[in-house]
């Protein structure tokens, strides 16, 4: 994870409070940990942009200054987090590369980031724009609609910590159905690759 707030990078601290940065992102709730735990609802989703109400964080024995510092500046300012009832909105990128990793950038209303995953990433291939899935959210059977393709797709399935969870090789069909019956609810990223190597990348959440 990396921590960018007022163009001045934010080291993670390496001592004993402080373990891997988490982020999990549900159909209505955010929620991170760093020694302490932040959480808040998500009114709104969109394509590249989410917006959280009520942040509210629960506090744990975090001593070191270290600790305190990297969290005032990852839950206070970049995450503006105290109880409140005021709304948020920020923007994310999310990119998709080799070694089935991901890397997922959000961006605060001040042009804050932080990043999630450390992978060397390339940018999503545009020319997938002729897929659509449905529906979303999703209950047990999704949809992947084609246009204008013929061969195979190679289609992986992804958590928001980058864990791949399931793979298939499909004939390409005007409609192809995906069972998501076995997810937790939750964000996840289909991964579509053809034959040809290219690839992108479809969110959808599972109620």
């Amino acid at each position: 994870m990396e921590l960018t707030v007022d163009n001045t990078n934010i080291p993670i601290p390496n001592n004993s409070e402080m373990g891997l940065v988490t982020l999990n992102l549900f159909m209505n709730r955010l929620e991170s940990s760093a020694c302490d735990s932040l959480g808040g609802d998500l009114s709104e989703f969109s394509n590249d942009e989410f917006t959280a109400i009520e942040f509210n964080i629960l506090l744990y024995e975090c001593n070191y200054p270290e600790t305190r510092d990297f969290q005032n500046a990852y839950f206070y300012e970049f995450y503006s987090g105290y109880p409140t009832n005021q709304t948020f909105t920020f923007n994310y990128i999310l990119d998709a590369g080799p070694n089935e990793e991901f890397q997922l950038t959000i961006i605060n209303g001040g042009g804050d980031t932080a990043i999630y995953g450390n992978a060397a990433l390339s940018i999503q291939d545009n020319t997938f724009s002729q897929f659509t899935l449905f529906p979303n959210p999703a209950k047990n059977e999704l949809f992947l609609n084609s246009k204008n393709t013929t061969g195979n797709l190679k289609l992986k399935i992804f958590n928001i910590e980058g864990k791949l969870l399931s793979t298939q090789t499909v004939a390409i069909q005007d409609q192809t159905s995906i069972d998501v019956s076995n997810l937790s609810s939750g964000m996840y990223f289909l991964n579509i690759e053809d034959e040809n190597g290219s690839k992108a990348i479809k969110r959808f959440l599972k109620e």
